[in-house]
């Protein structure tokens, strides 16, 4: 049972990560007043975000933070994102992530996932 839940949180994670960069792109675009800075911003604050996560937080990562720096980081990565939507007036939806991402982080470090 713990495997079943272990593999679920895993995929969860995934597509919360995924996720991350999506609201990270669509607040880029969003903020931009010109045609080309909102292009810029879309690409540049998900692949700062992603860059960031491989190079400290991922499992495999040469240069990744121990506990706690871990957790809050990744924590802090996912409040980041929920503010954007919050910033959107998706206020709903930023609980949500939120609420989701933290959940999520937290079971992976209570299932020894991290």
């Amino acid at each position: 049972m713990t495997v079943v839940i272990k593999a679920v949180n895993l995929g969860i994670s995934f597509i919360l990560e995924l996720l991350a960069l999506f609201i990270y792109g669509w607040y880029g675009y969003g903020t931009g007043t010109l045609g080309w800075q909102r292009i810029l911003l879309a690409i540049i604050l998900p692949v700062t975000a992603a860059v960031f996560w491989g190079r400290y937080l991922a499992p495999n990562a040469s240069g990744r933070f121990a506990m706690p720096g871990l957790l809050i980081a990744k924590i802090a990565i996912m409040a980041v994102a929920a503010v954007m939507l919050l910033r959107m007036g998706k206020i709903m939806q930023g609980g949500i992530f939120f609420a989701a991402a933290a959940a999520n982080i937290l079971l992976a470090a209570v299932l020894g996932q991290e």
